[in-house]
C-alpha cells in the first residue's frame, strides 16, 4: 500500500505543488482577507464564483493526479508485457504530466533511459509543461470552461 501511495506522489509531483500552492492561497484568503466575513455580507454573483473556484481548483488538479496515475499503471503494463516501444509511449507526448508518469513506470523496469532518450529525440524538454494542445490552440481553455 505505501508502495502505491509513493508512486501516486512521484507520478503528479506537480500536480501535487499546484494543489497544495492552491491551499496556501485559499488559507491566505481565508485567515488574513477573513473571506468568510466578506462572503457572509451580502451574496452575488460573482462572489459565489470566485469561491467556487477557490474550492475547485486544487479537486481539479487532484482528478489530474488520479489520471496521471492510471496513465501511469497502463504504460507499465504496456511496457512490462511487451517490453520498450516507442507506440506505447507516443500517446503521452502532449503533455509533461503524461511524461512524467511515464518516465515512472519506464524507470520502475528499468527502461528510464530509453523512455529520455526517446522524448528528447521527440523535442519534449523539461521546460516544456503546458500541453502541446494548449500552445497549439489557446482558445481549448475557454472553450472547455465555457462551452
Amino acid at each position: 500500500m505505501s508502495f502505491k501511495i509513493i508512486f501516486y506522489l512521484k507520478v503528479g509531483y506537480l500536480l501535487h505543488i499546484i494543489t497544495v500552492t492552491e491551499l496556501l492561497f485559499s488559507f491566505f484568503l481565508l485567515y488574513l482577507l477573513d473571506i468568510p466575513s466578506w462572503g457572509a455580507n451580502d451574496v452575488t454573483p460573482i462572489k459565489i464564483v470566485a469561491l467556487c473556484l477557490v474550492v475547485l481548483l486544487p479537486l481539479i488538479a487532484q482528478s489530474d493526479a488520479r489520471s496521471r496515475y492510471q496513465n501511469y499503471k497502463l504504460i507499465k503494463d504496456h511496457l512490462y508485457i511487451h517490453g520498450f516501444k516507442t507506440r506505447i509511449l507516443k500517446p503521452f507526448l502532449k503533455s509533461s504530466c503524461q511524461r512524467d508518469a511515464a518516465k515512472v513506470a519506464a524507470d520502475e523496469l528499468g527502461m528510464l533511459s530509453q523512455c529520455l532518450q526517446y522524448f528528447k529525440s521527440n523535442g519534449c524538454r523539461w521546460y516544456h509543461l503546458v500541453p502541446d494542445i494548449v500552445l497549439k490552440k489557446p482558445s481549448v481553455l475557454l472553450q472547455e470552461i465555457f462551452g
